[in-house]
């Protein structure tokens, strides 16, 4: 099962961590303390629930030069389910990871959380075929995704393949409750394979929140039921969608809004069709 790390600084460099089980985190359920993973093959570990390697409320963790292979959760994340703390991942591998409900790599419920040179291969769940997040009033989200790429991450379900960003609770004070930004990122081939609702490949947003695109970001050959690549909000008018830079290619593409701005610096579309 899992260790248990709740302070203090705990390193762990090289090695493999394959065929590991726990109820939450499979390899880790980590409370506190400082936490680094470096330059390991971790694989084939599962949680019964969520978490399929790591279990994570608070602490400061990274996690660097990693290949995270095949690893599972039965509910939510099939590598990491994220409530707290400061995460990072550089230059690390996701291929093939699996929930069975959201995040099929990763479930972010809070914290802060950086994706920097990662790479999102194939890997699958229900909602968020790569990473989901979901965060409420109570326990806000900072996610930062830098030159990473998305490619043939899948959907079963009726959202979304790529990134799927729902806020839960109220957004109060005219102020955002999470905020996303993605940078320099390109997401390639994400399929979505079932409708009933909106079937955003790359991205849904429900309730309210923060979205920045910028540097150079590219969205080619992504594939929904309904749509391709979809921006949605709904119902919270401080919700910010800024497009900067940023290029889609072969993809159906979809706005839904109701009361939310977006403000689109050095874009350009190729071979698009939708709203």
């Amino acid at each position: 099962g899992a260790a248990l790390i709740t302070a203090g600084t705990s390193t762990f460099t090289g090695g493999t961590y394959q065929d590991n089980r726990g109820a939450n985190g499979g390899v880790g359920f980590i409370t506190g303390g400082s936490v680094a993973f470096t330059n390991g093959l971790i694989q084939n570990n599962s949680a019964s629930s969520n978490g399929g390697v790591a279990y994570i409320t608070g602490g400061s963790v990274t996690f660097a030069n990693g290949t995270f292979k095949n690893n599972s959760a039965s509910s939510q994340g099939g590598v990491a389910y994220i409530a707290g703390g400061s995460v990072v991942f550089t230059n690390d591998l996701f291929q093939n990871n699996s929930s069975a409900s959201q995040g099929g790599v990763a479930y972010i419920t809070g914290g802060s959380v950086t994706f920097t040179n990662g790479s999102f291969k194939n890997n699958t769940t229900n909602d968020g075929g790569a990473i989901k997040i979901n965060s409420a009033a109570s326990t806000p989200a900072n996610v930062v995704i830098n030159g990473s790429t998305f490619t043939g991450n899948r959907a079963t379900g009726s959202w979304c393949a790529g990134i799927g960003v729902q806020t839960g609770g109220t957004v109060t004070g005219g102020t955002a409750n999470t905020f996303l930004t993605i940078q320099d990122t390109t997401f390639y081939n994400n399929t979505s394979s079932t409708s009933p609702a909106t079937n955003g490949v790359v991205m849904t947003w429900n309730t309210g929140g923060n979205v920045t695109f910028s540097g150079t970001n590219k969205f080619f050959e992504n594939k929904g039921m309904e749509n391709d690549v979809v921006f949605w909000n709904s119902n919270n008018k401080h919700s910010v969608f800024n497009f900067n830079g940023t290029t889609y290619m072969n993809s159906g593409f979809y706005v839904y809004s109701a009361g939310w701005t977006a403000n689109a610096n050095n874009s350009s579309a190729t071979n698009i069709t939708g709203t």
